[in-house]
């Protein structure tokens, strides 16, 4: 497994340089994979790299679009491309169906960066604090300041998988945060492949018609447009038991081992009680009987469940330090408490858990808080 090391901010000097520099023609992209036939369990591992790359050049991305040539569907994958060279490998599992597929490699002119504006004008705010939320990472909270437009911008962050990103105005409290943000990253955007590279790889064993295929795909031309693959199902009818707002948030927003329903539920979407708390902390203590709060030694919140430190998770992302919890009460969509036994000695706390969770669609009036996907981590599995 290929280590990936966390670097929130990259400056002159650390991965990347800054400039302006566009690859020339010559720097041709150079894809490597070691075999073109695969079967399942098997490991698709490929080395992309620039041979001309110069230290002046900044870094930049490189996006891997698998596109199934039989049907079109397509599997998209990105990774930093730092000093012209990037490596990784995809585990290919039973869900994929045997067949020919167009392994694209694109080179785009780009590192991961959030551009944001905020759409209401908020008097006497010229600054936003915003917390970074990763998984087994620890947090971060940042400042970035806003021009004359009330737009801002995060240059150049590095991380795997998905962050939840919560913006606040960095002069006003938690609970006074009314930020209504439009944010977009600049690598789900479109834009202009600088170059290309198109590898044919087969998986199982080859039937009369990828034969066929096979014999076309020499016309394949790659294109980052967006095909429409949408299929007409037949109509369904199911009948099932109406469920509560809550319940329907739930089924819809826990994952994984949150999804267990053997929990406290405290809604702020059938009600305002969350909403109308000073803050959420105090919320929790009040509904939860031996939940007690305290500093420690490097002035950090922590709270304790029957003496043992509890886990914090807002969006199902660890909070290692509740005072960088920056959200507005009213935003909570839902508070799920997982009893000590529920998860014993799953995180390493013996305090149980609180899982919060923030409104998202029509249920949220102000947008401050996002899940943003970054790179992808470099051994993945392709279902």
């Amino acid at each position: 497994m290929r280590i990936f090391i966390l670097y929130v901010f990259l400056v002159l000097g650390s991965f990347i340089v800054t400039g302006n520099k566009v690859f020339a023609q010559k720097d041709s992209l150079k894809v490597k994979l070691l075999k073109t036939k695969f079967t399942y369990g098997e490991y698709i591992d490929f080395e992309a790299s620039l041979p001309n790359f110069k230290p002046d050049e900044k870094a930049i991305t490189l996006q891997v679009w698998i596109e199934e040539l039989k049907t079109g569907k397509r599997w998209k994958y990105r990774y930093p491309f730092i000093n012209g060279f990037v490596a990784g490998s995809f585990k290919v599992f039973s869900s994929i169906p045997n067949g020919l597929y167009a392994f694209n490699f694109i080179l785009q002119n780009d590192f991961f960066n959030i551009i944001g504006k905020q759409k209401v004008i908020s008097e006497g705010v010229n600054e936003l604090n915003y917390g970074i939320y990763l998984k087994n990472r620890k947090n971060f909270v940042e400042t970035v300041g806003l021009n004359e437009q009330w737009g801002f911008q995060v240059k150049y962050l590095l991380f795997q998988d998905t962050a939840q990103f919560i913006f606040s105005p960095a002069q006003k409290k938690p609970a006074e945060n009314n930020l209504l943000l439009q944010i977009e990253t600049s690598l789900d955007s479109s834009f202009v492949p600088l170059q290309s590279v198109t590898k044919m790889i087969t998986i199982g064993q080859e039937t009369v018609a990828d034969t066929i295929i096979r014999k076309s795909a020499n016309s394949y031309r790659f294109s980052v447009s967006e095909n429409d693959f949408r299929i007409k199902m037949p109509t369904v009818f199911i009948k099932a038991k109406k469920t509560t707002p809550i319940q329907q948030f739930d089924h819809d927003n826990s994952r994984g081992i949150f999804s267990g329903n053997d929990a406290i539920y405290l809604d702020g979407i059938s009600t305002d009680a969350i909403a109308r708390s000073a803050n959420i902390i105090d919320y929790i203590m009040n509904n939860v009987p031996g939940m007690t709060y305290e500093l420690n030694e490097a002035g950090q919140s922590i709270l304790s469940w029957r003496g043992n430190p509890t886990s914090v998770f807002i969006n199902e992302l660890e909070v290692d330090n509740i005072n960088n919890l920056e959200v507005n009460p009213i935003d909570i969509a839902m508070i799920k408490i997982f009893r000590p036994s529920t998860f014993a000695n799953s995180f390493g706390k013996g305090g149980g858990i609180i899982a919060i969770y923030t409104k998202t669609g029509d249920l949220a009036t102000r947008k401050y808080s996002f899940k943003i996907f970054g790179y992808n981590e470099f051994d993945v599995d392709w279902k």
